[in-house]
């Protein structure tokens, strides 16, 4: 391969690049690193003497992982403001799908959270409320059920989106993907809303082992006494599944200036195996990951880097696992000022209505 030097190229590698600038020039590789990030991709740095360094993330026995993930991070980057690492290529490959993306410099939001000072830590709650509401705000999709695609995807191909034709419309087609070219389908669907959301919980109890199994009578006696207050058809919106810190970049580690100004977001990460769900469910979920999260690492009093197998900051990639680096609770900020501060950035983009509060929430937590 033209470019290409020996050192770290392995074939698999290889044919990604042939693959992935077969119709563009190919960029002068430097050298590629493999790195230890999560248990299902294989993920290799490549950097580049004349551009931005790349990232290749390989799944095997999966072909529409990868795609999905690359379709729908365009779709985001292309109708919101939101920093998405730029999509190079996506499609299929030996039996499995690649991500070709850019490299993204940055430390995981989740190991220097509990550093920020206060005012910054609080801000930086809120804007990823309102992140998530320009989400819900930017993009419909016409069904419930999990979003996927079997179809090769690039960058000329898809043009920055996710829709079959020219709107920001996700179609629906029942067990396979949209015909369009790079399009995403909601697949294994179901018959409204309330019938999607019973059948999420249901799953998630079907999977307790040990001593959560003794939770789930008294889970589903509370899903029995509430279903009838999940509304049937609200509109569907994409729901990032794994919206949590560990999956958003900033670009330092600087905590703050004492006003709310700290370090930028470089990069909001893992878009992959996004489903289709009422707004409000995939608010409770994000809202779990986050202020949850932090009430928990507060109550641990844990001060740490937050490092584990699964972080490398400075990659690209976020702490998979999300181990928690937090303050140590005396500094007037607990999980409730961040869960309001969440919601009030949330609220800037769009309203949430009284029965959300009222009767939705507690049940939808219980998915969650």
């Amino acid at each position: 391969m033209d470019g290409v030097p020996a050192t770290g190229m392995t074939a698999p590698v290889r044919a990604v690049l042939d693959r992935a600038f077969r119709d563009r020039p190919l960029p002068q590789i430097e050298r590629t690193e493999r790195i230890e990030a999560g248990n299902r991709k294989r993920t290799v740095r490549i950097t580049v003497a004349d551009g931005p360094d790349l990232v290749l993330q390989y799944v095997s026995g999966d072909p529409a992982r990868p795609i999905t993930e690359g379709a729908l991070s365009r779709a985001v980057a292309g109708r919101t403001p939101l920093p998405i690492p730029p999509i190079v290529a996506c499609g299929t490959l030996g039996g499995g799908s690649y991500l070709l993306r850019e490299w993204v410099t940055g430390t995981a939001l989740s190991e220097v959270f509990g550093s920020l000072d206060p005012p910054t830590r609080i801000e930086t709650a809120r804007t990823l409320g309102e992140s998530l509401g320009r989400v819900h705000t930017t993009l419909e999709v016409d069904a419930f059920g999990p979003l996927a695609s079997d179809t090769e995807v690039s960058a000329a191909a898809v043009g920055g989106g996710i829709a079959t034709t020219d709107t920001a419309t996700i179609a629906s087609t029942a067990g396979t993907a949209a015909t369009a070219g790079g399009g995403l389908a909601v697949v294994t669907l179901a018959a409204d809303w309330r019938t999607a959301f019973r059948g999420l919980v249901d799953d998630g109890l079907d999977a307790f082992h040990g001593p959560l199994a003794d939770l789930e009578p008294a889970i589903r006696r509370a899903l029995d006494a509430g279903i009838e207050t999940i509304p049937r058809a609200p509109t569907p919106r994409p729901f990032p599944w794994d919206y949590r810190l560990g999956n958003v970049l900033v670009d330092g580690t600087d905590s703050g200036t004492g006003n709310g100004t700290g370090p930028e977001l470089a990069a909001i990460l893992d878009w992959e195996s996004p489903r289709s769900a009422h707004r409000e469910f995939s608010l409770v979920k994000a809202e779990y990951l986050l202020a949850d999260w932090y009430d928990a690492s507060v109550a641990n009093g844990d001060s740490g880097s937050g490092s584990d197998a699964d972080t490398d900051t400075d990659s690209g990639f976020g702490n998979v696992c999300g181990t928690p680096s937090a303050a140590d609770g005396n500094d007037g900020v607990d999980g409730e000022a961040i869960r309001e501060a969440f919601y009030s950035g949330y609220v800037a983009r769009l309203s949430i209505p009284d029965a959300y509060w009222n009767e939705r929430r507690r049940l939808y937590r219980l998915g969650a």
